[in-house]
């Protein structure tokens, strides 16, 4: 059983009752005095209750200016906590809370893992130009181990998961760092790529690995759809973001190399087959990313936002579903 130690800090007599809700229903507590002034209160919970508890103490404790609030994973915790894993509904302000899923991390790593990926920086930035140098690398080369290996370094997956999330939590906020950074990816590596399609000779872009992304099939589609869904699962439940991410970047930085390649050396009609590919790619790659926190059940904090975040969501979804449905005709007429 994966366990976090909460840390909460606050005046001496605030919380006197914290430990019968505590004690009664969720977690193993105790109390450490810090000082005249200050008390601290340990708690230790399942993963997939850190969410709810923390959402609860901070709608209590906030308002008081010497409050903080910690958590952090427990690895070994001896002798095992008595923890009742099965807790029931809470109810605050009239609403039910959710009992925890699946979901093994909280909204709020995840804002703080999110946020860290779209700050456009100079690590962002030449992590994004390696990836980029080494990827056309590899498509000129028809080296598709070349292209595999620069995925591990793009930093793509950050923005695009963030949206969704941004999204789920009506963080507008956060959703126009998340656009700001991958658009200026997206531009950065779209110009170097069109730079070098002007001054590399014809005969340096016709590798199969070149040519294979500027023709878009159904299974495309599936690839885009799956990529989201799994970087976000990626997200949500701890696994391996790198792994992931390899795969969201697979879907997303060749064909947009391509697209500039192809619109550098002059050919049109094959640019706009790599081009409708990387959209495709972004649209399935954003649309099943806002569906799997939906289904996860992911939303804002406060619940009188809640009714705003489902109505978010359920316009994105139907933003991005339209979009796809629109592309998936056009390709159908266009292959007629």
């Amino acid at each position: 059983m994966d366990t976090c130690l909460i840390q909460l800090i606050v005046p001496t007599g605030v919380g006197k009752s914290l430990s019968q809700w505590l004690k009664k229903d969720i977690v193993d507590f105790w109390t450490v005095q810090l000082d005249d002034e200050h008390v601290q209160h340990n708690i230790v919970t399942p993963s997939n209750m850190v969410e709810q508890i923390i959402d609860k103490l901070d709608d209590r404790y906030r308002h008081h200016q010497e409050y903080r609030l910690m958590m952090t994973k427990l690895g070994i915790s001896l002798p095992e906590p008595a923890i009742n894993e099965e807790p029931p509904e809470q109810v605050t302000n009239g609403k039910k809370t959710k009992k925890p899923g699946s979901r093994t991390v909280s909204r709020q790593e995840l804002m703080a893992t999110l946020s860290s990926s779209t700050k456009l920086n100079s690590t962002y930035i030449l992590m994004l130009l390696l990836s980029v140098a080494v990827a056309i690398v590899g498509l000129i080369n028809d080296n598709v181990a070349v292209v595999i290996a620069a995925m591990v370094i793009a930093p793509l997956l950050g923005p695009n998961i963030t949206l969704a999330l941004a999204t789920s939590l009506v963080d507008f906020d956060l959703a126009g760092r998340a656009v700001l950074v991958g658009s200026c990816g997206a531009a950065i590596a779209l110009a170097i790529a069109i730079g070098l399609g002007y001054t590399l000779p014809d005969e340096t872009l016709s590798s199969v690995e070149i040519l294979n992304r500027t023709r878009i099939s159904y299974g495309d589609f599936v690839l885009a759809l799956a990529a989201g869904a799994a970087g976000t699962l990626a997200f949500t439940t701890g696994g391996s973001g790198t792994l992931i991410g390899v795969m969201v970047a697979v879907a997303l930085l060749p064909p947009l190399l391509v697209f500039g390649l192809k619109l550098g050396n002059g050919e049109i009609q094959q640019a706009i087959g790599a081009g409708l590919l990387y959209v495709v790619n972004f649209i399935g790659v954003n649309l099943a990313a806002v569906l799997t926190f939906v289904f996860q059940g992911i939303g804002p904090q406060d619940w009188w936002q809640a009714d705003k975040a489902r109505k978010t969501s359920v316009i994105a979804i139907t933003i991005w579903a339209i979009l796809l449905i629109s592309l998936l005709l056009v390709i159908y007429f266009l292959n007629r």
